[in-house]
C-alpha cells in the first residue's frame, strides 16, 4: 500500500472528489479484484460502500437470474459465486475481504472551485 495525502478538505463544503477504490472479494483461496472510481463528496466507509454498489451493478445477472461473481485461485481455476437468494448488495458485501481507497483528486464538480 502506497501512502498518499487523503485530504478530507477535497470533499467538504459541497466539493467533490474522484476516488479510486480497490476491492478484493474472496471465498477460501479464490479471489476477484475490482478497481472502481467513485465521484462525489463521500469519505471513508461511505466511499467503499458506493464502490461495492458499483461493482454489484456491473455484475452479470438480473432478475429473475441471480448475480454471478467469478473468482480465481493461484492455479488459475475459476469458481463462480452465485447470489442464489437474490440478496444483491448484501450478498456481495459478505464476499468483500479487503478494500482500499488508493487515490483521491478533485473531480471538478460541485461548489468551492475557483
Amino acid at each position: 500500500m502506497t501512502a498518499f495525502n487523503y485530504d478530507p478538505d477535497l470533499v467538504q463544503c459541497g466539493r467533490t472528489a474522484l476516488q479510486t477504490v480497490k476491492l478484493t472479494f474472496g471465498v477460501c483461496c479464490y479471489r476477484a479484484e475490482r478497481t472502481v472510481q467513485v465521484d462525489g463528496n463521500l469519505r471513508g466507509l461511505c466511499v467503499i460502500e458506493e464502490a461495492v454498489h458499483q461493482v454489484c451493478l456491473g455484475l452479470p445477472g438480473e432478475l429473475p437470474n441471480p448475480l454471478v461473481l467469478a473468482l480465481t485461485n493461484a492455479a488459475g481455476e475459476q469458481l463462480e459465486c452465485t447470489d442464489e437468494l437474490g440478496r444483491g448488495i448484501r450478498w456481495l458485501n459478505e464476499l468483500l475481504i479487503a478494500a482500499e481507497i488508493a487515490a483521491i483528486e478533485p473531480s471538478g464538480r460541485g461548489a468551492g472551485r475557483g
